[in-house]
């Protein structure tokens, strides 16, 4: 994990280890991504929820809440344009 200067990204590299420690931080940057996505959602920022909802997607491609939130972004998008 390497933070950038002056960025607000969550930076990270996915590694193909399968142990505990990566398991859980992986997690929690997949945690991280969605809470950002849902007060974005709920913030009236539906373009950047929709890019934190995809950091989740690459982090969990097979999340059910991540892209039950994306679908749901995407409708309160349409609604508004």
């Amino acid at each position: 994990v390497q933070p950038e200067n002056n960025s607000n990204e969550l930076k990270y590299e996915l590694s193909n280890s399968d142990d505990f420690f990566k398991n859980y931080v992986t997690d929690i940057y997949y945690k991280a991504n969605m809470n950002i996505a849902k007060y974005m959602a709920d913030n009236s920022g539906i373009d950047s929820s929709v890019i934190f909802i995809n950091k989740a997607l690459e982090i969990k491609p097979d999340s059910k809440e991540a892209r039950q939130l994306l679908q749901k972004t995407e409708q309160s998008r349409s609604k508004s344009n």
